[in-house]
């Protein structure tokens, strides 16, 4: 059998709300102990009406709760006024990244009019994308300008934090960034009169509001450029404003027609990426930017000081935007172009080396990346206790020929991979868990939440040695309907 890309497009109609008994193998490690909460799409349909790309389904939560005592599974539908509204409508009526909707309240004048006035009622608040913790809450994190917090125990909605009222917030990136300092950071969009402005917003470690700390113009004053993630070394937030950018005018026409977000996006290929640093402490920004060849990037990796005072940023990146194309669900679930879409899954580790001590007068410098693998993985992760230093490993997920995601390993010094890979088996996200005594970068265990191609409503959680990927442990599971593929995750260790 052939790699099942339908494995990204599921769809899951009853949510697990009832933990269930997981059973286990192996030796789990005791600092392992705590609660693996991810989350990504689950509902993909309502009523007749079907999501078209692989980011609009409404989103459900998953947790693997392991214990000495046991571990258990649940999942839960996060309840987002979106879902409540389509629910109540029977159909999908609120637009998302790739899905459009038939326009309400009347295609004509009055309608849009009343659109004009009240955009954020056609604003999703589907946060399907990320789990964080802050305020010693648990929030769901998406692309829109809205966190959701939960009830950790029960999944449960509990209530909405909304940065569009509060902060004229209109998108955001679906990672919060640990600073130097403790607090926590993400980088939002907002939309003024006198155009776009890039935003950092801190949250505060400890009791206290997110807000922003700093307005950045963007290169083009009406075209914001799509962000999905940032970086942060000890001194710097790092943005990369790669050439792909979000027409306003197109954006607010999407809107008040009822369209998707995707349909103002633009691929400009002529075009470098440019790099905007902002200094962690004053929040001023730095007074050179850098440029490099186009490319279209999702994740960071990581990004640290030298010893020479240079600025590392380590990311994964792609030719150009064609793998967001190719996550339409029907794509995914019925492939005509296997290979096409091989191509363009087809990633790599790249590196690039900011010259902050060299001497130079230019107001912009290009750098020119180097590849340090040329190993197709997306969802990177290191050992969290490298960040913001010099890490040499770095962890990912990436398709394969066979029936069968890989999990892989690479040697940012050599370039070397490992990988894990069982016939069946869909690794979706991988999370590191250091060794608290750990004698090496590589010393502890990555949780990897998988999917089985054979057994929709079968998953499991498996337990990885960091350095060589032989299995330490495996937790498997059986949820009431068909376990979806998550889009990230974060580990929250036991209490004592």
């Amino acid at each position: 059998m052939k790699f099942d890309f339908g494995t990204y497009g599921r769809h899951c109609e009853v949510d697990t709300t009832e933990a269930v008994p997981a059973t286990v193998s192996g030796s789990i490690p005791d600092y392992m102990y705590g609660e693996f909460i991810f989350n990504g799409n689950g509902l993909s349909k309502i009523g007749d009406s079907n999501y078209r790309h692989c980011f609009d389904p409404a989103s459900i939560l998953q947790k693997v709760t392991v214990s000495p005592s046991g571990c258990r599974y649940m999942s839960r539908f996060l309840q987002s006024t979106t879902l409540a509204r389509n629910r109540e409508a029977g159909a999908i009526v609120v637009p998302e990244f790739g899905t459009r909707v038939q326009a309400a309240g009347g295609g004509g004048i009055f309608g849009k009019l009343k659109k004009m006035a009240d955009v954020e009622s056609m604003m999703s608040d589907n946060t399907a994308i990320n789990v964080g913790r802050f305020n010693n809450r648990l929030y769901a994190i998406g692309v829109t300008p809205y966190y959701h917090e939960l009830d950790e125990k029960t999944l449960e909605t509990k209530s909405r934090v909304n940065l569009y009222k509060d902060e004229g917030i209109v998108v955001t990136c679906p990672h919060l960034e640990r600073l130097g300092t403790g607090a926590l950071a993400c980088v939002g969009q907002s939309i003024g009169v006198t155009g776009a402005k890039y935003c950092v917003i801190e949250y505060p470690d400890g009791d206290g509001s997110p807000r922003v700390v700093a307005r950045i113009s963007p290169r083009w004053r009406l075209h914001p450029c799509f962000m999905h993630s940032f970086g942060v070394s000890e001194r710097f937030l790092v943005l990369f404003e790669q050439p792909m950018s979000v027409g306003l005018v197109d954006a607010v026409k999407d809107i008040i027609n009822s369209t998707c977000f995707v349909d103002s996006v633009k691929w400009l290929p002529e075009e470098s990426v440019i790099v905007t640093l902002l200094d962690t402490k004053t929040w001023k920004t730095y007074k050179k930017k850098f440029s490099f060849e186009p490319q279209f990037i999702l994740h960071f990796c990581n990004c640290y000081e030298d010893t020479n005072g240079d600025l590392v940023v380590d990311f994964m990146s792609y030719k150009g935007p064609d793998v967001l194309h190719d996550f339409y669900l029907d794509v995914m679930r019925a492939p005509k172009e296997v290979e096409k879409i091989r191509e363009h899954f087809k990633s790599s580790l790249m590196r690039i080396i900011l010259p902050l001590s060299a001497d130079d007068s230019k107001s912009e410098i290009a750098v020119t990346p180097q590849v340090l693998a040329e190993v197709p993985m997306e969802n990177p992760r290191i050992n969290p206790n490298y960040l913001r230093r010099q890490h040499r490993y770095v962890y990912g997920v990436g398709i394969t020929d066979d029936d069968c995601a890989r999990v892989s390993k690479v040697d940012c010094m050599t370039g070397e991979e490992k990988r894990f890979v069982q016939d069946g088996i869909y690794p979706g996200e991988v999370i590191y868990v250091p060794r608290p005594s750990e004698q090496a970068e590589d010393d502890g265990t990555l949780a990897v939440f998988c999917l089985f191609s054979a057994k929709k409503d079968l998953g499991c959680l498996l337990l990885l040695s960091a350095s060589d990927l032989t299995e330490v442990a495996r937790i498997t599971f059986n949820a009431v309907d068909t376990i979806t593929n998550p889009a990230h995750g974060q580990f929250f260790p036991a209490t004592a």
